[in-house]
């Protein structure tokens, strides 16, 4: 059985380097027909906003990111778009360390 392609993730991380090696991983897995990449969760949220934008299958999050965080981005799109946006899968992308981010995760 080979693996379900994923139309769309979105990979949000504040890690220039680390979104350029995510994104390159994913591209070489071909499994998924479109990431889109994002270094400010605010860049992410107004994406989010645009019509079609949601659902995303995927959505890989950093915790540690200036200005709003991973929680931040998470507690904001789910008070605003609901359903649509809970119904997606996140993964944190972090090194954090700190036991309290992994229990919240």
């Amino acid at each position: 059985m080979s693996p379900k392609r994923l139309e769309r993730v979105v990979l949000i991380d504040d890690g220039i380097l680390e979104n350029r090696l995510h994104q390159r991983m994913i591209d070489r897995s071909g499994l998924v027909d479109e990431v889109l990449c994002f270094a400010m969760a605010e860049r992410a949220l107004n994406h989010f906003r645009s019509p079609g934008a949601l659902p995303a299958e995927l959505i890989l999050l950093d915790i540690n990111m200036p200005r709003m965080d991973g929680f931040e981005l998470l507690e904001t799109a789910l008070a605003e778009f609901g359903a649509p946006f809970a119904a997606t899968p996140v993964v944190f992308l972090t090194t954090s360390l700190n036991p309290r981010d992994r229990a919240r995760a």
